[in-house]
């Protein structure tokens, strides 16, 4: 949410319930729904959560940046149209890489 400088950070990894209290937190939490029963909160809770997994068990994986996620109306999953991953250098005396 750059454009209207809002925003919500925690470190990964995040699940549902931390997942629902940032968007909470975010002023234009009123837009995310649900809204008239849709499940675009719902579905953007998941796709949160489910990334911050991945963040986490990717160790070389320093910054996400997904713009926009489209959000289906009735709780189908989200598309990410636009998103930049930025790995860090690996160490090549890690026995693990």
């Amino acid at each position: 949410m750059e454009v209207i400088q809002d925003g919500s950070l925690r470190l990964a990894p995040v699940d549902d319930a931390l997942a629902e209290d940032i968007f909470r937190d975010l002023r234009c939490s009123r837009v995310l729904g649900p809204y008239r029963g849709l499940q675009a909160a719902d579905t953007a809770t998941e796709a949160l959560s489910r990334l911050s997994l991945w963040i986490h068990h990717f160790s070389l994986i320093r910054e996400v940046d997904i713009n926009p996620i489209v959000l289906g109306d009735h709780g189908e999953q989200g598309v990410a149209v636009d998103a930049r991953v930025l790995l860090e250098t690996p160490n090549h005396e890690d026995p693990l890489l």
